[in-house]
């Protein structure tokens, strides 16, 4: 969101999308793909799933995901 005072890893930008979802924090789930957008994602409440493509090690404290088709069938 380009409309918040503070960006990642603060949780403004997330917690925001929710409210403009009209859904509770809980309730909204974020794929990301660094250390910065999980730990703004976790902050504003959401379910986070961490994204790695191939080669690369997920964000720490995350599991890793190789391709997002597995997770969203």
């Amino acid at each position: 969101l380009d409309d918040v005072a503070r960006g990642k890893p603060d949780p403004e930008p997330y917690a925001r999308a929710a409210r403009r979802l009209g859904l509770p924090p809980h309730r909204v789930c974020a794929v990301e793909d660094s250390a910065t957008g999980l730990a703004s994602a976790r902050a504003a409440g959401l379910m986070c799933i961490a994204y790695a493509p191939a080669g690369a090690s997920p964000p720490p404290g995350a599991s890793m995901v190789r391709q997002l088709r597995h997770i969203l069938m």
